[in-house]
């Protein structure tokens, strides 16, 4: 029985330790590109003015589209996703 357990680990460790397989090593793909924004300015976040659960992560000004969570909305003031009635407030705020 221990040498059974004793195997069986070296097997477990071997897999653990063994280099990863091709498929593994492929690069995950790039985050995709949001085209039609155009960032306001070359690095920040901005409010999505289509979609208010849904902002741009702009980076060297390429923009990419990010979503909150269910049922929250894009706070631009908070620079965070908040409940529907403070993303409001906010945006009312802002004029």
């Amino acid at each position: 029985m221990i040498i059974k357990r004793v195997r069986a680990t070296a097997a477990l460790l071997s897999l653990l330790m063994a280099p990863a397989t091709a498929h593994a090593a492929v690069p995950a793909a790039p985050p995709s590109a949001a085209p039609a924004f155009a960032c306001p300015a070359p690095d920040g976040m901005f409010t999505d003015p289509q979609d208010p659960s849904g902002f741009y992560q702009c980076s060297n000004n390429i923009a990419y589209r990010k979503q909150c969570p269910a049922n929250l909305e894009w706070s631009q003031a908070e620079q965070r996703c908040e409940w529907p009635i403070i993303a409001n407030a906010d945006s009312a705020l802002q004029g």
